[in-house]
């Protein structure tokens, strides 16, 4: 795992789940992040996800970052997550509270 891509890994773990696709070459601000789903669906939550690689132990994410990520798949209507993986392979998701509360209604809602 270590090796391998944090978007390969995103893809591995969630892409079949979510209907995700590779967006490569999405770098400047008008790019879609960095996997998205191939198509709009009927879910309540469409996601959008921008990896970042980062060589240090603590997994926080520059505004400059996060705004970036947030106008990049906002743009197309989607929720923007925010995955990082540190420097001891960890990986950690980050989102809005809001988003968290709409995942966790849905999730409720379905028990």
């Amino acid at each position: 795992m270590s090796k391998q891509a944090l978007e390969q890994i995103v893809m591995d773990e969630l892409g079949e789940l979510l209907g995700l696709k590779f967006n490569p070459g999405s770098g400047n601000v008008f790019g879609d992040g960095d996997l998205s789903p191939k198509y709009k669906g009927d879910s309540p939550v469409q996601l959008g996800f921008e990896c970042k690689d980062r060589n240090v132990s603590s997994h926080s994410v520059p505004t400059k970052d996060w705004n970036k990520a947030k106008i990049q798949i906002g743009r197309r209507g989607l929720s923007p997550i925010f995955v990082t993986r540190n420097n001891k392979k960890e990986v950690m998701i980050h989102m809005d509270m809001s988003l968290f509360k709409n995942l966790l209604e849905i999730i409720l809602d379905k028990m």
